[in-house]
């Protein structure tokens, strides 16, 4: 070969090599991005939930987002965790992503673990989730919801396979063509679940008013699902069930978006006053009754049920008449901060306390029925500063019923307090305990155990501004009221009884 041919040979081959390196470099350049798990093949799989142990048809949502600006994400499979096995799966009603071929094929249950699942390797049997033909564009979002039983305790996470191809061939393990995951994977937390109330009975309850009672399952401080709990709302205490309208087994209603169940209960104008609970019921779960005082979680304290109830939203007077039987009477509450209930006891002659101690002077009426007496009043209130003031009211015509010369009479007010709980003197009477009694007309007012007040004969001032320490009688006069067959006005005598903060109180005319 001569010189001239050789060098010709070099130049050329040199040139075809560089040629042909050129190429190879401009190939590889483009196929780098279609390469397996590529950084901009990524996507998000959310959905972290919680449900309680043993619990069925719990219902949530998981979401998986495409965060690839380049290629729709086409399928995917998600592996439930291992301690929940899932009953169905389908759109969620506001689910956006996908296109319209998007499919979610029949379940399957994968009883071995999943050797590439970091999470729980081993944990099994996994319901799987196949998703196919979707479609899913960059930022576009697709959501499932999810119905589960809890098979299993802890907390477990999810673990899914997504793909840029329609289906998963040529398995569901295999990694060509696939997505990245970008972490966390969602997580299913199981925990020992409480059945609580989500909205007590009000305190008071006036009877005959309606009042939203609500339950829910808890998770901790978290709501979960219960739509398949049904529980139940019972009565205790002064009644019983029957005493209220709205409750009793598998009253409540389901609310899916709150997951609460609600009652619209309300006593009846026939219940007896006094204190209830109403008890939680639901297969599973303790047992729970209303509590009051729910701030302070102590889960027992009961509510009353009254006759009237004030609060203290109200802008005018709180009254009341008492529609026992026998000599009418009547009050009205001024000047009240917290909620009051107020009730009527029965004017009979069976009424304990201050006749067996000494004095009173009790008033009564004399008709064809024989003796009468007119009924009492009972306050359940929380008391803060100031002074409550309770207006008693007798309808003049049975006030001067026996005898037209006792109009111009005082009426002994035999009354029960003791001082509120927030006090160093609210304890028993001495010598067991450092109560303090009330002065009375007759002198201090008796300790009474059997409902653990003191009862006296109220005394009398001239005026409220002369009541200190201890309730009195501090006013009294006449008040037209349309309470006349056809509303005409009828002449009340009233008195009034002022008691100063911190006494707990009931009382008898």
């Amino acid at each position: 070969m001569t010189q001239h041919v050789r060098t010709s040979y070099r130049r050329h081959r040199r040139a075809t090599g560089l040629l042909v390196l050129g190429v190879v470099a401009l190939v590889a350049g483009v196929a780098i991005p279609f390469a397996s798990g590529a950084p901009d093949k990524k996507y998000t799989f959310t959905g972290n939930a919680a449900g309680c142990a043993g619990s069925t048809g719990i219902v949530f949502d998981v979401s998986v987002k495409n965060t690839t600006r380049t290629q729709n994400l086409g399928s995917v499979d998600l592996y439930a965790p291992s301690n929940i096995a899932v009953t169905n799966a389908d759109w969620a009603p506001d689910n956006t992503g996908g296109g319209s071929t998007k499919v979610i094929r029949p379940l399957r249950t994968i009883n071995t673990g999943i050797s590439s699942d970091p999470n729980d390797p081993s944990g099994s049997p996994r319901t799987l989730i196949p998703v196919r033909s979707l479609q899913l564009g960059h930022n576009q979002t697709l959501k499932i919801r999810v119905t589960a039983s809890v098979t299993g305790t802890g907390t477990r996470s999810w673990y899914s396979l997504a793909k840029q191809a329609n289906d998963f061939n040529p398995g569901d393990l295999d990694l060509s063509n696939a997505f990245t995951m970008e972490p966390p994977a969602p997580t299913f937390q199981v925990t020992t679940c409480e059945l609580r109330f989500a909205a007590q009975p009000p305190n008071p309850w006036q009877k005959g008013t309606t009042a939203t009672v609500a339950a829910a399952v808890y998770a901790g401080s978290t709501l979960v699902p219960s739509s398949g709990l049904n529980p139940s709302l019972t009565a205790v205490g002064a009644g019983a069930t029957s005493d209220f309208t709205g409750i009793g087994a598998s009253s409540g209603t389901y609310n899916s978006s709150t997951s609460t169940w609600t009652w619209l209960a309300a006593p009846r104008t026939s219940a007896p006053s006094g204190l209830f609970n109403l008890v939680l019921s639901g297969t599973g779960y303790t047992p729970i009754k209303s509590d009051s005082n729910a701030a302070l979680g102590n889960q027992e304290a009961p509510f009353r049920v009254t006759d009237t109830a004030c609060v203290p939203t109200q802008t005018e007077a709180c009254e009341a008449t008492s529609n026992l039987s026998g000599p009418q009477a009547g009050v009205t509450l001024t000047g009240y901060p917290s909620p009051i209930s107020i009730d009527f006891l029965a004017g009979d002659s069976t009424v304990p306390r201050c006749g067996e101690f000494g004095t009173w002077n009790r008033a009564y009426i004399e008709d064809s029925s024989g003796r009468r007496y007119f009924p009492g009043v009972e306050l359940d209130f929380v008391w803060g500063q100031g002074m409550l003031q309770i207006v008693y009211r007798v309808r003049n015509s049975e006030w001067v019923q026996t005898n037209v010369s006792r109009g111009n009479s005082d009426i002994e007010f035999c009354a029960g307090a003791r001082h509120g709980v927030e006090t160093a003197s609210n304890d028993y009477a001495p010598p067991n305990g450092d109560g303090v009694p009330f002065a009375g007309k007759y002198g201090d007012a008796e300790w009474y155990q059997e409902d653990e007040l003191f009862w006296g004969v109220l005394g009398r001032v001239s005026n409220p501004n002369k009541v200190k320490d201890d309730p009195a009688v501090c006013a009294s006069g006449t008040q037209d009221l349309p309470t006349g067959s056809g509303n005409a006005n009828e002449t009340w005598r009233t008195w009034t009884i002022c008691i100063p903060s911190d006494w707990d109180w009931k009382n008898y005319g």
